[in-house]
């Protein structure tokens, strides 16, 4: 880094050296904030430990008292209510508020606050007949779908988005009746399909476009009746997939895998971007370090931004914000310049130390407030009251040395093992219990025995399977058969999943390119480049420019 361009840091977490541009100075400036003090991987990890997506459990509403799915484990002392309570007018979060006490530290006093307000059993908007869901908005009739929005009869996914009948996807878009698919766009009834757009009854095909009745291919463009790249008449195509079906579709792994090792890879994964430095980016402008994004301008250091996400720093799961930082699962409606919070819905506006707050402005410190201003630990005051004390407040953080950073991973209402931060930044239970986190063991009532010999052939499948327990192959956990999903597997002769929908979703996940990234060479151009693929790591890997070159 040149003098002048801001400075580099050590990592006061992981002890990495991080740099710090002046342009993130000038932007922290803008909150009155420090620069931080972790680098960009740790201050992520400590906002996913707050966001527990895929973890559900059965107890009852505190209010109503009907039981409930929720990703609160019955075992936690809080208060949760069934969403009807929690947007409902029965209960109101200034009742608990609180003067402020300067002597006991901040974190203190917000802990015992976000303990006393109840929780909201899911983080779902508009679903329809998915109670089984988080994270989810406007979908219908679907089933353990996480993180997704706008879907019909999907099941078994996560950050799925307009799509309707799939099963077992992740990132896929725009898709309908797919399976198994990963980072998909715009595909009809495709299985086993990773970075392929806009193709029909295709199988087991990796980075291919607007092609049809595909088998095995890699890099295809524009081509039908495909058979591991070889073109085929459309009889001897079918001839070969049905033989395919019959002897079981794990005997041809190997050969893709073999077609993908000579097939060039792309460093990162943008389209239509400009000025973006990132992995997995769609329409968007001056991203810096940022992954899984589409729809955003000017955005640094954050991921799973979605739609209308404008000059913000250290976001995740996150859309229809500006002028944010350190915030997770915010947006709806719009909120603009909130700092360090989590789930701010429906036009917050300067939010700041915020949790679950819904179109308030002028916040400080306060959980599950509506429609507020001016109000400190959920105490609203005159707007003169409210700036004067929070000045001593901010006063005292900065001596306390949380001022500028984000909630500590051990406030969290999570165990580290039920959140996204264990998915993204693994860790045993001694590290994370020598760490000072909570770890949560299984419950062993999930590990009972199998009681139904699975045949290898659909067709030997009776519908008795949907009333059976099966075992998972991988972590041993019990998982089911839904109807709809034997339906499918029946219609497209695929065998039924011998794992679990968690182990499922880690193998394809494991198929991505990690949220990190490295300088390399392009293999072709040889010019220096941004990449997914560690140096190290072996395969062509070209620049966006030479990729798109070759086709």
């Amino acid at each position: 880094m040149r003098k002048g361009d801001g400075k580099q840091l050590n990592c006061a977490k992981c002890e990495g050296v991080f740099a710090v541009r002046q342009e993130d100075l000038e932007f922290y400036k803008g909150f009155s904030v420090p620069a931080p003090t972790l680098c960009p991987e740790c201050r992520q990890q400590k906002r996913l430990a707050f966001r527990n997506e895929r973890n559900l459990y059965k107890r009852n509403c505190d209010l109503c008292k009907k039981p409930i799915i929720s990703v609160y484990s019955p075992d936690k002392k809080l208060t949760v209510y069934c969403k009807d309570c929690w947007w409902g007018d029965k209960w109101d979060a200034e009742k608990h508020g609180k003067d402020f006490d300067f002597n006991k530290p901040f974190l203190e006093q917000f802990v015992e606050l976000l303990q006393a307000v109840p929780k909201l059993e899911l983080t779902n908007v508009l679903q329809e007949n998915s109670d089984y869901t988080n994270y989810c908005y406007a979908g219908k009739d679907c089933y353990l779908l996480y993180t997704s929005d706008e879907n019909e009869k999907c099941c078994y996914g996560s950050y799925v988005w307009h799509s309707e009948g799939c099963f077992d996807c992740l990132y896929v878009i725009d898709s309908k009746h797919c399976y198994e698919c990963t980072d998909c766009v715009g595909d009809y009834e495709c299985q086993f399909c990773q970075m392929c757009e806009y193709c029909a009854d295709c199988a087991m095909c990796y980075s291919c476009k607007n092609c049809q009745n595909c088998f095995g291919c890699v890099g295809l463009r524009h081509k039908q009746y495909y058979f591991f790249n070889e073109e085929l008449s459309k009889e001897v195509y079918e001839n070969r997939l049905r033989e395919v079906f019959k002897q079981g579709l794990n005997k041809v792994e190997a050969r893709v895998a073999e077609l993908k090792k000579d097939f060039p890879k792309r460093a990162v994964f943008q389209v239509n971007c400009e000025d973006c430095v990132g992995n997995y980016l769609k329409n968007s402008k001056g991203l810096y370090y940022c992954f899984d994004g589409r729809g955003a301008e000017y955005v640094k250091y954050s991921a799973n931004i979605a739609d209308q996400v404008y000059h913000c720093y250290d976001m995740d799961g996150c859309g229809r914000v500006e002028w944010c930082a350190e915030g997770i699962s915010t947006g709806l409606e719009g909120t603009n310049h909130c700092f360090a919070s989590d789930h701010l819905w429906n036009g917050n506006y300067s939010a700041y130390y915020c949790s679950y707050c819904l179109g308030c402005h002028d916040v400080f410190g306060c959980a599950g407030l509506k429609r507020k201003q001016f109000a400190i630990l959920n105490k609203v005051y005159s707007e003169s009251e409210y700036l004067a004390l929070r000045e001593r407040i901010i006063a005292q953080m900065k001596r306390e040395g949380c001022w500028g950073e984000f909630f500590p991973i051990s406030i969290s209402p999570f165990a580290y093992n039920e959140t996204a931060a264990f998915e993204y930044y693994p860790l045993s239970k001694d590290q994370i219990l020598a760490n000072g986190w909570r770890w949560k063991d299984a419950d062993m009532r999930e590990y009972l025995k199998q009681d139904y010999a699975l045949p290898s052939r659909i067709e030997d499948v009776d519908d008795d399977i949907l009333q059976k327990i099966l075992t998972c192959g991988g972590c041993g956990k019990n998982y089911k058969i839904i109807a709809q999903e034997l339906n499918y597997l029946r219609n497209f002769l695929l065998p039924v999943p011998r794992e679990c929908p968690d182990c499922r979703h880690k193998r394809r996940n494991a198929l991505r390119m990690p949220r990190k990234l490295w300088k390399r060479p392009c293999d072709k151009c040889h010019g220096e480049m941004w990449s997914g693929y560690a140096p190290e790591e072996e395969g062509v890997v070209y620049c966006e420019k030479c990729w798109l070159g070759m086709f």
